[in-house]
């Protein structure tokens, strides 16, 4: 299985910090994550030569611009090599190796994902290859989000016991708040 970390958002509302590399006692998010992820290879979808450029990883430019986080799900599609892609955002600074290792391949699923209290985890979950045709159909005609994709696919929904894993971290207070610091 191959993951692919989302790290191309603008993070406006953190002032353009990259949360992603955030770091607490000096290990960022996105190591930790890496950290969680070791089952296969891992890249990163985002601005190969932004702020995350040298992590170590591969990183690869939306292959469609200006379709958000469903152009990501997109490109990563595209640039795995495995029949399954787990996708995640590079923002959640308290995901657990539980919540990743129940993101499994589900006979007669194109996806598998998560809801907390009802609502989808879009960036937590795992994509199967071959539904690449269809969402790169939908992604050239329009922008659509991923609720009107998913009704184009065969979902498996996961329930989480809690939402802790998935709490993510959108301003400045929250990272403080959460012990989480940016040095360049």
């Amino acid at each position: 299985m191959t993951t692919a970390i989302l790290v191309g958002g603008q993070a406006k509302r953190m002032g353009g910090t990259p949360k992603g590399l955030m770091h607490q006692e000096g290990v960022t998010i996105l190591e930790r994550l890496c950290r969680l992820c070791q089952d296969g290879p891992i890249f990163l979808v985002g601005h190969p030569q932004g702020a995350y450029a040298n992590q170590g990883y591969p990183i690869f430019a939306d292959i469609i611009s200006e379709r958000g986080a469903p152009g990501a799900v997109l490109t990563a599609l595209q640039m795995a090599r495995s029949d399954w892609v787990r996708i995640l955002a590079c923002d959640l600074p308290t995901m657990d190796g539980i919540t990743i290792e129940s993101l499994r391949p589900h006979e007669g699923s194109d996806v598998v994902l998560y809801r907390v209290d009802g609502k989808a985890q879009y960036l937590v979950s795992l994509w199967r290859r071959q539904c690449l045709p269809i969402l790169s159909q939908l992604l050239k005609s329009e922008a659509p989000g991923f609720g009107h994709i998913l009704k184009s696919l065969r979902v498996t929904w996961l329930n989480s016991v809690g939402e802790t894993a998935f709490c993510n971290m959108n301003t400045p207070q929250e990272a403080l708040r959460a012990g989480y610091v940016y040095e360049e």
